[in-house]
């Protein structure tokens, strides 16, 4: 038995007993005190000479907060003795990796809320950002998985440097900007639970390596594998998005939480209702290749550099969603004429016009304050129209890549508007082409052009909404029924 000194008081490990396999940074032992009974004692990797001494503030950040999913830190620092840190935690039942290592593969409804408490306790401290979320770190503690080693990885980036930390990393669930020695967010930890996902579904993380080099070059660019046929599209989508290569189209924990909780709530689609959900996860897989081969990072990026780069990724995410809609039409509608990212039926027209072969086509990002009274943060912009021969009749709308003042994160949201003069057009319009007037409409101030629809997203989770309001826009308009809103319900 050894005695540590640490700042809350005096504790006892046993080097001898260790607590399953020692991890990037640090080895765990079982420890005891009188006050808590049995402890996990983990020692850090990192020498007090290495750290210069530096206070590790693990046990303070976390005191004093009420913690349902993360577990309790009674104390942590330097023992001057043993010139190395230690943080001494509850003893768990288990961990998620012993689960795993087992080969025990959990079921899609049983995965999903393991991820579900993971996310709470990412969300429960969501001002420290884990950076090394893994199985090993996910413990069952009085009936509920929960998170440790919050504040490590933190301490270790702050006491060295970018490139040490990543070699203490767990190489099957470091994101994408960890392997570039960026600094990690919320973003990064989305990532490692859509890594953990997969290996509750699977057994396994999404990429396997083995070797270093071939870790980063997959979290860079491969795309990952696809899951279980009996994995529902709703999760599957979910991981999808955790699994993007940039960090701003990452979904918020905010809302993976929310996302993980349909999953659960979710009831099996009946017999025969599964044309859509195939159709969904063959479009989710072009996606998936269509944005990662877009979302490689470079370390020294531009700040233009990174918004085009944005502003592609969110193309490539469109694209798959209008391909996916184009496909429904076509299957509902099967004299439907496509081409490309247009189609016809009877006297409709349907068509994105900047993803198209229009002259009007947008390459790079919008500049960052395009939209600056508003404050909608917009990076990339399309158009969505439905042309009607007879009466004749144009409906549009504009879509825009943007994060809004109120949300975190970038998605792509459908936005018309209307005009107030006299004898203009009065029907829904797009305002793309006129980023300065659709600002202008966003802001609070009283203008010509005013919101008429929206913003609302139309991508992830309100996918399906989306298509279904421009598919009924189209068929109004194959016969002849599209016109304003008071005439013709739509929208």
């Amino acid at each position: 038995m050894q005695r540590i000194l640490l700042a809350k008081g005096q504790w006892i490990y046993d080097p001898a007993k260790p607590l399953g396999k020692p991890g990037g940074f640090g080895a765990v032992y079982e420890g005891f005190s009188d006050e808590y009974g049995e402890l996990a004692v983990k020692r850090l990797h990192l020498s007090a000479h290495e750290a210069a001494h530096r206070e590790m503030k693990v046990a303070s950040d976390l005191a004093g907060r009420q913690l349902n999913y993360v577990i309790p830190v009674f104390d942590a620092g330097e023992d001057p003795e043993a010139n190395a840190y230690f943080v001494v935690m509850p003893k768990a039942e288990k961990s998620l990796q012993a689960e795993i290592s087992s080969g025990i593969v959990f079921s899609t409804r049983d995965a999903a809320q393991v991820m579900l408490d993971v996310a709470k306790g990412l969300t429960e401290v969501r001002d420290i950002v884990h950076r090394d979320l893994k199985p090993a770190n996910i413990l069952l503690h009085t009936g509920k998985w929960k998170v440790a080693d919050f504040g490590i990885a933190r301490f270790v980036e702050d006491s060295t440097s970018l490139q040490t930390l990543k070699g203490c990393l767990s190489p099957p669930y470091a994101a994408p900007e960890q392997w570039l020695y960026a600094r990690a967010t919320s973003a990064t930890d989305v990532y490692a639970l859509g890594c953990v996902g997969y290996a509750l579904i699977t057994g396994q993380a999404p990429f396997s390596g083995p070797s270093q080099d071939e870790f980063r070059e997959q979290h860079l660019h491969a795309v990952p594998p696809k899951l279980p046929p009996d994995c529902p599209p709703r999760l599957q989508t979910l991981l999808s998005m955790m699994l993007r290569k940039t960090p701003d189209t990452r979904p918020s924990l905010e809302r993976v939480t929310s996302l993980l909780n349909g999953v659960i709530q979710s009831q099996p689609a009946a017999p025969g209702g599964m044309g859509f959900d195939v159709l969904a996860q063959a479009g989710a897989d072009v996606a998936r290749v269509q944005a990662e081969a877009q979302r490689a990072q470079q370390q020294n990026l531009s700040v233009n550099e990174a918004r085009n780069q944005l502003a592609g990724a969110g193309r490539a995410i469109l694209g798959a969603i209008i391909g996916r809609l184009m496909e429904r039409i076509e299957s509902e509608a099967p004299n439907a004429d496509r081409s490309g990212f247009a189609v016809t039926l009877g006297r409709g027209h349907f068509e994105i016009s900047l993803l198209g072969a229009g002259a009007f086509k947008l390459k790079g990002a919008l500049p960052s304050d395009a939209f600056k009274r508003s404050s909608w943060d917009v990076v990339a912009a399309e158009e969505l129209v439905v042309h009607q021969d007879q009466p004749p009749y144009r409906w549009s709308a504009s879509l825009w890549y943007c994060r809004l003042p109120t949300t975190p994160g970038y998605r792509w949201y459908e936005a018309s508007y209307f005009s107030l003069k006299p004898g203009e057009n009065v029907a829904p319009f797009s305002l793309t082409r006129n980023p300065s007037d659709a600002d202008l409409a966003a802001s609070p101030v009283m203008q010509i052009y005013q919101m008429a629809f929206g913003p609302i997203a139309i991508d992830d989770e309100d996918e399906d909404d989306f298509a279904e309001r421009w598919a009924a826009l189209l068929g109004l308009a194959s016969q002849g029924r599209l016109g304003h809103p008071s005439r013709a319900s739509s929208q």
